[in-house]
């Protein structure tokens, strides 16, 4: 909130994440799901902060997508030239576990996963061209 009140020209703060381990993960999933080490930059809704006028400016999270909704929705606020902060503390902990939706979803991508993220990178292309124009 500091950035916001301190830099009101600031629509989007984000924050870094850290990931770990569950406890009760055994060896065999510690050695299959990645953990990286340290901090990341969290481009990721769970580390927004963002205004209610520059949410609305830029939309509501699209429901066509079963994964790649906040690429679609960061890429149009990018497009828009909403203006962000990257916070260089943690703001979000990952807990790494075997029910994670992310990692099983990774490990089973079907063709429609890979084709949301298809879509998703298509739809900010077409809307990049329709914007500037031809090349």
């Amino acid at each position: 909130m500091q950035v916001m009140i301190s830099a009101p020209e600031t629509d989007m703060v984000f924050g870094h994440v850290s990931h770990f381990y569950s406890p009760d993960l055994g060896q065999y999933e510690r050695e299959r799901f990645l953990c990286p080490p340290g901090k990341m930059p969290g481009y990721h809704a769970g580390t927004m902060l963002i205004r209610r006028e520059s949410f609305h400016y830029v939309g509501p999270f699209s429901a066509l997508y079963q994964t790649g909704e906040f690429l679609d929705w960061y890429s149009r606020a990018k497009q828009k030239m909403l203006r962000e902060v990257m916070l260089p503390g943690v703001v979000m902990k990952r807990r790494i576990h075997s029910s994670n939706l992310g990692i099983l979803k990774k490990n089973t991508q079907t063709e429609n996963t890979h084709a949301d993220y298809i879509r998703v990178l298509k739809a900010a292309l077409d809307r990049r061209r329709k914007n500037n124009g031809p090349p």
